[in-house]
């Protein structure tokens, strides 16, 4: 929001390097239909890593949105949907919060390379794509958190859950809601 922009001027980052996105507006989707039995479509949003130095300029927990972290939520659910999808038709689309070119790591992209060339059913989108567009078609959301477009899944009846691989996180505010998986077990059991 603008609030966080001032914030982040006022903090040396150069006004040409802030973009304000928001606010999250939840009308104007198309209507949801009934995921087809057939075919499972799980939606994946990150939180793309940047590093802890950026993260503690935005004042985000660094905890949270590590490299080590992003890399090992993105393994733990295209395994989780491989091994509880198996030869079925599903599809996993990836919805990052930012570009490849936008980050100062690269280990999570490479990842991310390295899956869309190995598995055609992981399909990894335009960050600019807007998620209210997923919501239609969506057997279920899996986010990095506490990203927004699950707390909007959620809001649209789409089944929702954060990840986190290692554990840690800890919800707040209307975010309780949704539940928290923590660990492989976890994702591979909801």
């Amino acid at each position: 929001d603008t609030a966080h922009a001032a914030d982040l001027a006022a903090t040396g980052v150069a006004p040409e390097r802030i973009r304000v996105a928001g606010p999250l507006i939840l009308s104007g989707a198309p209507e949801r239909s009934a995921p087809s039995p057939s075919r499972m479509v799980i939606d994946y949003f990150d939180q793309a890593p940047c590093s802890r130095a950026k993260l503690i300029r935005m004042g985000a927990p660094a905890v949270y949105h590590s490299p080590e972290r992003a890399v090992a939520a993105l393994q733990h659910v295209v395994a989780a949907v491989r091994d509880v999808y198996g030869d079925r038709e599903w599809v996993l689309r990836l919805k990052s919060k930012r570009a490849a070119s936008e980050q100062e790591d690269s280990a999570y992209f490479d990842l991310i390379r390295t899956l869309a060339e190995a598995e055609p059913r992981f399909v990894v989108l335009d960050p600019r794509t807007s998620p209210l567009y997923l919501y239609a078609d969506a057997t279920a959301t899996i986010g990095f958190p506490f990203v927004s477009p699950v707390v909007s899944a959620a809001a649209a009846d789409v089944p929702s859950c954060f990840y986190d691989p290692f554990g840690e996180a800890h919800p707040s505010g209307a975010r309780r809601e949704i539940p928290i998986l923590r660990g492989p077990d976890a994702l591979r059991s909801w």
